[in-house]
């Protein structure tokens, strides 16, 4: 994780006018779609997090978390118009 924020591969999307947010952390194998303390799109997510209870977040979840609470993130405006085109292309 500390490795993800240190490459600054933490990503935050805000939407203009609406003000809503997409988290979107870069991992070796992709890019992931995060929902803060609750959800991540890779694979360790489902299967460790979801499936086993192994653990109760994955890497990016902790990298999202971090970066936010030490400021340490790229943040990109985007039109509420490309909403829809973020979410199919993050989606799992």
């Amino acid at each position: 994780a500390l490795s993800v924020i240190k490459d600054c591969r933490v990503k935050k999307y805000r939407f203009i006018p609406s003000n809503n947010n997409m988290w979107i952390v870069v991992g070796k194998k992709g890019e992931y779609l995060t929902i803060p303390y609750l959800f991540c799109s890779c694979t360790d997510f489902h299967i460790n997090v979801v499936s086993r209870r192994k653990y109760s977040f994955c890497h990016h979840l902790l990298a999202q978390a971090a970066a936010e609470l030490m400021e340490y993130i790229n943040t990109y405006e985007v039109e509420d118009l490309k909403y829809i085109t973020f979410m199919r292309e993050w989606s799992p």
